[in-house]
Formats: structure tokens, C-alpha cells, sequence
């Protein structure tokens, strides 16, 4: 058994949430828990990360905190492989250990949100152990603002349409007359 969790934050904030309010454009960091909490050795543990569309990958970013490596941010890796399809290999897990693996992402221009208002970027990632598969996210909500809101078209009011108006208004003015001249 082991567990997985997902966490995000402003780029250079202490504090990890499962959900935040970010900016256009901003820098944020992620951050995936993994904890072995079965009775026997996980070997060859692999985390992959898929971003949502529009963020992107802070090249180089990427660290793996865990018994062999406490110190600071923990080591470097140097590839892409945890937001790749085949994943990062992240070691071999001892009952009761754990690692946190970070990275850094650029959030979309206020340009490439796709709606105006709050956007909603779900960001997933699953660790595989030869136990399974667990999975977990983590929410940035983005406002794009300064929206430009465009008529996708305009009512059509030609000679039929001002014709059937007419009809309409001649049927109510003969109705409301009829109503009257019968009392």
C-alpha cells in the first residue's frame, strides 16, 4: 500500500494547498507526497504529472526530497520524464519512507485562458508501484480578465421580419378592439 498527494503553491510560498488563486502568467510550484505505508520494499516507483492545457513546464525544475536526499530542495533531476509519458523513476521505498517530488509550471497568459472569468486548471498526477496505480490533484483558479465580449451574430430584421411584426400588432390591435366593442 502506499498513498499519493497532490499539493500546489505561488512560486516561493511556504505553504502547500490542494487548491489556490493564481494570475495569468504566474509561476507555481507542484509538489506529489508519496509515502510507502505497506510492509515491504516498493521498487522502481514511478510518478508522472500531466499538466493542464496552457501550462507549461519550468525546464530543469524538478527535485526528489527523500531519505537519501534531505538537504534543501533535494537532488536535481536534470530531464523532463515526470511530465512525460513514461514518468520519472523516483527510486525504491523501504516500508514507512517517503519522498516529495517537486516542480516549477508558468500558468497561461491572460490570452490563452480559454473562458473569460475564472479558469479552473486541474492538475493530476499518479505514482505507479508494482502494487498499482494512485492518483491525486491539485487546483489553480486563473482569471482572465479584461475579456472582449463579441456578438457571434446579429438578429436578421429584413422585409419578412418587419411584415410579420405588422401582422402581429394588426392581430392584438383587432383582438383588443373585439374585446371591447362585445362588453
Amino acid at each position: 500500500n502506499f498513498t499519493v498527494e497532490k499539493k500546489v503553491r505561488l512560486s516561493g510560498a511556504s505553504t502547500w494547498a490542494k487548491s489556490i488563486t493564481a494570475n495569468p502568467g504566474q509561476k507555481v510550484d507542484y509538489q506529489i507526497g508519496y509515502a510507502n505505508t505497506g510492509t515491504s520494499t516498493q521498487s522502481n516507483v514511478i510518478a508522472k504529472d500531466t499538466l493542464p492545457a496552457g501550462v507549461g513546464y519550468v525546464g530543469g525544475s524538478t527535485t526528489v526530497k527523500n531519505a537519501d536526499n534531505p538537504n534543501g530542495n533535494g537532488l536535481q533531476i536534470n530531464n523532463n520524464n515526470l511530465v512525460a509519458a513514461n514518468g520519472l523513476n523516483f527510486g525504491n521505498y523501504a516500508p514507512s519512507s517517503n519522498a516529495f517530488i517537486r516542480f516549477s509550471a508558468i500558468l497561461p497568459t491572460n490570452y490563452q485562458l480559454a473562458v473569460c472569468g475564472p479558469n479552473q486548471l486541474v492538475n493530476s498526477a499518479t505514482v505507479a508501484t508494482h502494487n498499482g496505480e494512485k492518483s491525486d490533484t491539485a487546483v489553480v483558479t486563473v482569471n482572465k480578465t479584461n475579456c472582449v465580449v463579441t456578438a457571434s451574430s446579429l438578429p436578421t430584421t429584413g422585409p419578412v421580419e418587419i411584415i410579420a411584426g405588422l401582422v402581429g400588432v394588426g392581430a392584438i390591435t383587432v383582438g383588443v378592439v373585439y374585446f371591447f366593442k362585445s362588453r
